[in-house]
């Protein structure tokens, strides 16, 4: 996906949540998924978030699929150009471990999805 694709999707993924009423001004931790293909990976990517002081955690595989997830949380006012930036930094980090974006997602409020 390019990063006008990946824009665009995040305009529109934005939109809907403002039209639902959700406060896009207000800052939040925004929480981003990298799908990894095994543990060595996992913990690659894991050590580069950490050596940009992002915090990122592991997840082994659910039961039935193969990838492992890393969840990358960063505090921002979700914009498009902020999520769709930090997208494009995580695709560029994730690379060199066979690494790709599976979304973003935040709470609008506790225990609330968004």
């Amino acid at each position: 996906m390019t990063t006008s694709d990946s824009g665009a999707e995040n305009a529109a993924v934005l939109q809907r949540l403002k039209d639902r009423g959700v406060d896009l001004t207000l800052s939040r931790q925004v929480e981003f998924v990298v799908l990894l293909p095994d543990q060595a990976s996992a913990e690659g990517f894991r050590g580069v978030m950490e050596d940009a002081d992002l915090p990122c955690e592991v997840r082994a595989p659910d039961e039935g699929f193969e990838e492992w997830d890393a969840i990358v949380t960063v505090e921002m006012a979700p914009t498009v150009v902020a999520i769709t930036a930090m997208e494009d930094m995580l695709a560029q980090a994730a690379g060199p471990f066979d690494g790709q974006n599976d979304g973003w997602g935040f709470l609008d409020k506790p225990g609330a999805p968004a």
